[in-house]
């Protein structure tokens, strides 16, 4: 990291500065921590990131493992439904969102415990190198805007997909029935049609509703809030890589001394080693990010062939597909910036005169051409604007083999026996 002269020098004054991760995340945080999603304590603080802390003995922790626990029983029953309908397309939408659910609140419980030491990383590395003078550039300064406003939009557009699947599963309801001359209660059909798996083991009753609310929404939440999380991380670490490419381009015409070369550089790494210690804390959530993402593409594209009963099915269906793809794009395209200020920094080094080169220097552009800057899913692929294709490139594979192997009778369905949207 950054030299210990300059954490110390700068630390105090800017305990109250509102511009680091820390604070930009802290709306969010207290979001997720309501929901049971990622169960850290003292990240709700306004500006100081050092009492950030994991304790199992918390009430948050708790209810995360309540959630995981509830996450389980639900794939159990999810499994006990698709064994007894049968494992179609068209019937294994609640088992594998059960799945993605339970592994999606796992992931951010792995993620709680490592975080601590990550945000406290970033914190001292923003004090000591990007939230000093000679690296404010504009967007650095309105830095905790820039990454609210980002999130908020997803986190209003997660919540406007999620308040349409509701009113489409209302709407469904009371259009099967009087569809089918149904003489049952109301909200008690809508639950067994959207919680089929949990009502068929229990009896329904009215004071079991607001834990299943409870657990659905912190789910659908868990479920939307992986890409929404990484791509606030993403845009962290995109804008201080332009900060750092900012610094440099300022300065790519004239003769500095070895000095600022020398500083620059342990600038850059410092950055660098915040890049691999949060690509190691955040891999297994873009893992399970990109997985979920490329198999929820592939069954919606295959959906889109059905036809759909009525006008709201249809709203619906292809507001949600709009929506993943957005969410998806914007994760993959803010992890690609990353990577591809990287390389801006390289082409703008080039542009030194020869004359200008020093020995400090060229270290600084040996570490760039021989280094990837960019997050990955476990090292098994990194997250660059050439993934985006490369997954494109699959889901077309995959749905052809899909059209050319399902046939159309495995895709009707009985609008009075279905059970959900």
């Amino acid at each position: 990291m950054a030299k210990g002269n300059r954490v110390a020098a700068s630390s105090e004054p800017s305990q109250q500065n509102t511009n680091t991760m820390h604070h930009a995340l802290r709306p969010f945080m207290m979001i997720s921590q309501v929901l049971a999603t990622l169960p850290v304590s003292g990240a709700c603080r306004k500006s100081y990131a050092e009492r950030v802390h994991f304790s199992w003995c918390t009430l948050i922790s708790c209810l995360s493992l309540i959630m995981i626990a509830f996450s389980l029983i639900d794939v159990v029953l999810s499994t006990k439904v698709v064994m007894e309908f049968g494992l179609k397309l068209y019937t294994v939408g609640p088992f594998s969102f059960s799945i993605i659910s339970a592994v999606s609140v796992s992931s951010f419980l792995q993620l709680a415990r490592k975080w601590p030491d990550l945000i406290k990383h970033m914190y001292r590395c923003e004090l000591a190198v990007f939230l000093q003078k000679s690296y404010a550039n504009g967007e650095s300064r309105n830095f905790t805007n820039n990454v609210r406003k980002f999130g908020a939009i997803l986190l209003f557009g997660a919540a406007m997909e999620h308040s349409v699947y509701i009113g489409t599963a209302i709407f469904n309801n009371d259009f099967q029935i009087k569809k089918c001359n149904l003489t049952v209660d109301f909200w008690k059909n809508y639950y067994m049609r959207e919680r089929l798996q949990i009502f068929s083991i229990f009896n329904y009753h009215a004071w079991l509703i607001p834990l299943v609310q409870w657990i659905t929404i912190s789910t659908t939440f868990a479920w939307n809030y992986v890409d929404i999380f990484l791509s606030m991380i993403f845009r962290c670490f995109a804008i201080r890589f332009r900060q750092m490419h900012w610094r440099i381009k300022r300065h790519a015409k004239k003769q500095m001394p070895n000095d600022f070369w020398h500083e620059v550089r342990n600038d850059f790494m410092s950055l660098v080693d915040l890049l691999r210690l949060f690509d190691d804390g955040l891999s297994t959530l873009i893992l399970v990010s990109c997985c979920n993402n490329l198999y929820f593409i592939c069954v919606q594209i295959f959906h889109s062939f059905n036809n759909r009963d009525n006008f709201m099915k249809e709203f619906y269906f292809w507001f949600s597909l709009l929506f993943v793809l957005v969410r998806i794009l914007t994760m993959m395209l803010s992890a690609g910036a990353v990577h591809d200020e990287a390389k801006q920094i390289m082409s703008t080094m080039y542009e030194i005169p020869t004359k200008f080169w020093c020995l400090e220097l060229k270290r600084l552009n040996e570490i760039i051409i021989h280094d990837l800057f960019a997050f990955s899913g476990k090292s098994f692929f990194f997250l660059t604007r050439r993934l985006i294709f490369a997954m494109a490139g699959t889901i077309v594979v995959y749905e052809l083999v899909l059209i050319d192997q399902v046939e159309d009778k495995d895709v009707v369905t009985d609008f009075c026996t279905s059970r959900n949207v």
